[in-house]
């Protein structure tokens, strides 16, 4: 009998034990990140150094970026980074809208992998710049794309992406979301005409569902007084999405 309770006891202790690690895995899912770009004004305008003697000053802008690295992430067999990530479209503010509408919308950026995944988390991609603005540096940038689409495609524009920066010499600009943790970002966009399918809505293929995906990139970039070069390579992780959301769209004859 004596025999029989001693296991009893080691039997409930294992119960409590797995009670007790099944929270703390709960406890870990959680969301991590939260910002509302509709109510910050961001900072993203890089300083140029003042020019050289030999440089002539009436001139600004010029540069490009230049990728290092396939820019497309889902292309087949394209490498991936470690990591996985999916991005769910949470809300929009409306379900109807009509070109040129202001749209305004949150995504939720999950942790779905079984490693951490380091983000890019401050919209102020202006206080990462050194003090010397004629050095060079380094950060990584988030965007997040709202897209559009119809039966047969999917179509996006730089109007409906947000963007945020980090850099890991810049204590609070870079966020660890470990597996199960999710951030939440709001932003907005503008609704433009998607020139590109206007074949297949003329034909009677109307816009009807929304989504969002993230893509990731490191930078290098470098400004002179005149002109600005930058180097970017897209990070890879395992992509997914979220279920799309229904929505319709006005005017686009």
């Amino acid at each position: 009998m004596q025999r029989i309770e001693r296991f009893s006891r080691i039997g409930w202790l294992g119960v409590a034990l797995a009670v007790t690690l099944d929270t703390s895995i709960t406890c870990v899912a959680q969301e991590v990140g939260f910002v509302d770009l509709t109510q910050i004004v961001v900072r993203t305008q890089l300083r140029h150094p003042a020019p050289r003697s030999d440089e002539a000053t009436d001139r600004r802008g010029g540069g490009g970026i230049f990728d290092s690295r396939h820019d497309n992430c889902d292309v087949p067999n394209a490498p991936k980074d470690v990591g996985a990530l999916r991005t769910t479209l949470v809300w929009l503010d409306r379900d109807k809208y009509a070109v040129g509408d202001h749209q305004k919308f949150e995504v939720r950026i999950e942790n779905v992998g079984s490693v951490p995944v380091e983000l890019p988390f401050s919209p102020h991609l202006a206080d990462l710049q050194p003090v010397d603005a004629s050095q060079k540096f380094g950060y990584s940038v988030m965007r997040v794309e709202f897209w559009i689409g119809g039966t047969r495609w999917e179509w996006t524009s730089s109007e409906g992406e947000v963007a945020l920066y980090g850099a890991s010499q810049h204590p609070g600009t870079m966020l660890t979301m470990h597996p199960g943790e999710w951030v939440r970002i709001i932003g907005t966009g503008i609704i433009t005409r998607p020139e590109d399918v206007m074949r297949l809505i003329r034909n009677g293929d109307a816009v009807n569902h929304a989504n969002a995906q993230v893509s990731i990139h490191e930078v290098e970039t470098l400004l002179t007084a005149n002109a600005y070069a930058a180097i970017s390579r897209a990070v890879c992780p395992n992509r997914s999405q979220g279920p799309s959301v229904a929505i319709k769209l006005d005017e686009l004859r």
